[in-house]
Order: structure tokens, then sequence, then C-alpha cells
């Protein structure tokens, strides 16, 4: 059974302590961000126009890492997303198939994850492709 208080504060706020302080953390992040000019997509490099648009990402994913806890809190690691590009980064395989492993990723310059064998494969057709216009 809830405290009196904390059925108060649900009362006042419409939502548990909690949550309420959860929404107005991310409130005031999205407006320094906004302020810094600093309201943009990590991954599309589109503006983001509301808090409910964005996500905090990191631009070295963290998961299943030796060093996760360091890549998870450090600050110079963070950036942000829309949802729809972050949750991306959240897939075990590319669009092929293939696994994203440590040894099958590479990140291009926003911090994306990339199949290194689906890189290999269109720069192998590339390359056949240009020789075969050569003649």
């Amino acid at each position: 059974m809830p405290s009196p208080t904390a059925t108060r504060y649900r009362e006042q706020l419409g939502l548990s302590y909690p949550a309420a302080s959860y929404r107005l953390i991310r409130k005031l992040l999205f407006s320094l961000l906004v302020e810094s000019k600093r309201a943009i997509c990590l991954r599309c490099k589109q503006p983001i126009d509301s808090v409910e648009d964005m996500t905090i990402d990191h631009m070295i994913p963290w998961r299943n890492k030796a060093d996760a806890q360091e890549l998870f809190y450090d600050i110079e690691n963070i950036a942000f997303s829309h949802p729809r590009c972050n949750s991306s980064t959240l897939r075990e395989r590319c669009r092929q198939g293939h696994l994203f492993a440590d040894d099958n990723v590479l990140y291009d310059a926003n911090g994306a994850r990339r199949c290194r064998t689906c890189n290999r494969e269109k720069m192998r057709r590339a390359y056949h492709r240009k020789k075969k216009q050569r003649g």
C-alpha cells in the first residue's frame, strides 16, 4: 500500500514522484539541448523537435562489450537520437541476416553500425561494375 505522501504526490502530479521527476529531468535536458543548439539526431542529423522525440544514445555501443560500464557512463560517449533512429541500433543482425558480432561490425562517421560482410560485398560489386565499365 502506498504511503500517504506517495498518494498525495500522485494526486497532485498525476504520476508517481519518481515518474514525475524523470519527466521533469527529460524536459530540462531537452530545453538545454535546444538552448545550446545540440538537439540534432546522432543518426540522421535531423533536428529533434520535442522531448517525446528524444532518446539518449551512445555513439559507441556499450552492449556486450568488456568495458560496458565505462562506455555506458562516459559523458563523451553520449549523444541524442530520435527513438526510430536509435531503435535500429538494438538489432542483432543486419538486413541480410549477418550477425553484428565484434569482428563483423564497422562504425561510420556518425557512429552507426554497418555490417562488415555486407560492406565487403558492396565494395566488391562496385569494383566489378567499374571494371566492366572500363572495358
